[in-house]
């Protein structure tokens, strides 16, 4: 026999073991800090400053002290250049800074070890060997910098008086020669607040004067007037050289800026005197309605009436006239659902129902359309053609027609003033008296007989006696109610433990593979987002494959034999000519290139 006692026990215990078994069940990524530095081969001359890189891979809750770099015990200065974000794990990334130590003579050194705090603790590099040969010294890194240019504009395209309506397209130009990796850009105008952004960024890259130029523009529409200043705008980058069969990328210093001024856009108030159809179209435009049905209707059926309006102007969201405000509200019923513009050549159209009330009317009335013509800031009232029609009486179905009764005999009828009878109600009916069958009355004389037997005795030995105790109520109805308490003990301690074992896991995440990473570039629109999801897809693909041992590299640093080297090959060539405008590659290259490459990597 089961004990029943651990029954009570059997439910929380199936629930902690399920409890174990899903969470020890599932993958972890438990992140530490990792610090490595080296300095850059193909910048050592003898007796010049050398260049160093430091890579810090970290979770982005782990604050990096800027301050706390140090080299046998002195400071040093460390800029950074970017963060990459670790395409298996979104919450690690790896910082990259830049550093400089001075000019050694000839010879083989060791770069000692560097501290840094992260997270408020302190991490050390491992000491690493460089060789000073004996070359020519090396040129000037501001000559070498000053090869690369770099500067924004910021623009707006609106007419020389804006009013609330209008379609403005604002955005940033980046003038730039040579090769510059942003590290930093901040575009207010972008944001438009204030504004109603009209669809997605449009980036344009194009050369003018020998100059690479990319466009990054938003259309957008003024809601209200006023007056909104936008602060300037600025990005921050280095310029670098790729040397080597590696093609190894060197940032040259000092870093580059470019600023854009301030940028004001006013909207003006409508003028008055505003027509009482005007609905805030603003521009130049030409109006015109059309009957889509017949002209021969009944009462109360449906018309379509097709108003169009076209323009020189952009015609997203232009409003249809105020048409329950015209001559149409006392002639015509309105659908219940507004009607929809939709936009084609130019014109933008939208379909009126219309149902006539009375077969007096015999046209559709004029419609007046009113703008603002924002050159002279004025208001332009258009008005359409009368439509003829035809409305007849609507025939009533059958069931709608109602007879009068037939008149009764030697009496006239008595005729209202609508030429019907009134109708009379009945008061009376005929009662009919129900007799039942002569059998039926002789059966029930019959003598009713049953087999029902008599009860016997009442047994009185098996009734207790009743005691004190059974008039009173216990205070919790039953003692076995207590057991409700080490339960809600097991389930607080329980829940206890769930708490701080979610917090000690807190970097617990679903591990991200190359095809999401590649399903994702394939949909991205063409900009930095379409190259950085290319780059971490195919890392991690060899990540995966095994052919390297961690993805926190980047393409440089792949080997350049086999499956890794047609991915460096493939990633050094895009990034290479993602800034040079004369060898640029067409976006729908890159994406055939990549996806038949990627297949290849199995």
């Amino acid at each position: 026999m089961v004990n029943k006692k651990l029954l009570y026990f059997l439910p929380m215990i199936c629930f902690i073991c399920l409890m174990f078994i899903s969470l020890n069940g599932q993958d972890t990524y438990l992140t530490t800090v990792d610090v490595t530095a080296q300095i850059d081969p193909y910048r050592i001359y003898e007796n010049q400053p050398l260049h160093g890189t430091l890579s810090i891979t970290h979770h982005i809750k782990d604050e990096i002290d800027a301050n706390s770099f140090k080299i046998e015990g002195a400071s040093l200065k460390a800029d950074l250049i970017k963060n990459v974000k670790m395409p298996s794990q979104a919450d690690v990334e790896v910082a990259i800074y830049q550093f400089e130590l001075p000019g050694k003579p000839q010879g083989l050194y060791v770069l000692p070890e560097i501290t840094v705090k992260v997270g408020g603790k302190e991490y050390q590099t491992i000491p690493a060997t460089y060789e000073v040969s004996g070359i020519k010294a090396a040129p000037e890194a501001s000559s070498m910098s000053s090869k690369a240019t770099l500067k924004l504009e910021s623009f707006v395209d609106a007419p020389p008086s804006t009013y609330p309506g209008h379609l403005l397209r604002i955005g940033y130009r980046y003038l730039f020669t040579g090769d510059i990796e942003l590290t930093t850009e901040f575009l207010p105008l972008l944001d438009a607040k204030g504004f109603t952004k009209v669809g997605e960024k449009q980036v344009k890259d194009y050369v003018q004067n020998n100059v690479s130029v990319r466009e990054v523009a938003q259309q957008v529409k003024a809601a209200n007037p006023g007056q909104y200043t936008f602060s300037p705008g600025f990005v921050e980058g280095y310029a670098y050289v790729e040397k080597g069969p590696l093609k190894t990328r060197t940032y040259l210093s000092p870093k580059i800026k470019a600023e854009a001024s301030e940028t004001i856009i006013t909207v003006n108030a409508y003028p008055p005197n505003k027509p009482a159809t005007f609905n805030g179209a603003v521009g130049e435009f030409t109006f015109q309605t059309s009957l889509l049905t017949s002209p021969s209707v009944k009462v109360d059926e449906k018309m379509l009436l097709a108003i169009d309006i076209a323009g020189v102007a952009d015609l997203y969201d232009v409003p249809l006239p105020p048409l329950k405000q015209s001559a149409l509200k006392s002639l015509f019923r309105f659908s219940d659902l507004p009607p929809v513009g939709h936009i084609q050549n130019s014109t933008e159209r939208y379909v009126v129902e219309l149902y006539p009330l009375s077969t007096n009317i015999k046209e559709i009335p004029p419609i007046q359309f009113s703008y603002l013509e924002p050159l002279s800031g004025t208001y332009v009232t258009l008005e359409s053609q009368p439509i003829p029609i035809q409305v007849t009486a609507a025939v009533p179905s059958p069931s709608e027609v109602i007879l009068p009764p037939p008149p009764e005999e030697n009496k006239p009828p008595v005729v209202n003033k609508h030429g019907l009878e009134p109708i009379e109600e009945k008061y009376f009916e005929k009662i009919e008296k129900i007799v039942p069958p002569p059998d039926i009355e002789k059966e029930k004389e019959k003598p009713v007989t049953t087999n029902v037997q008599k009860p016997g005795a009442v047994e009185i030995s098996t009734i207790f006696l009743l005691t004190a105790n059974d008039f009173t109520n216990l205070p919790f109805g039953t003692w076995k109610v207590f057991w409700i308490i080490p339960i809600g003990f097991i389930l607080l301690g329980l829940q206890y433990w769930l708490m701080n074992f979610y917090k000690e896991r807190s970097l617990v995440s679903k591990p991200v593979t190359s095809n999401d990473l590649f399903e994702k570039f394939k949909h991205a629109s063409y900009g930095p987002e379409f190259f950085n999801l290319l780059n971490k897809a195919f890392i991690l693909r060899l990540f995966e494959l095994k052919e390297i041992n961690s993805p926190a590299i980047i393409p440089e640093q792949l080997p350049s034999t086999g499956k890794s080297g047609d991915v460096r090959a493939f990633l050094t060539k895009i990034e290479q000519r993602r800034f040079t405008q004369a060898s640029q590659l067409a976006e729908a290259e890159i994406r055939k290139e990549a996806e038949n490459l990627f297949s290849k990597l199995k």
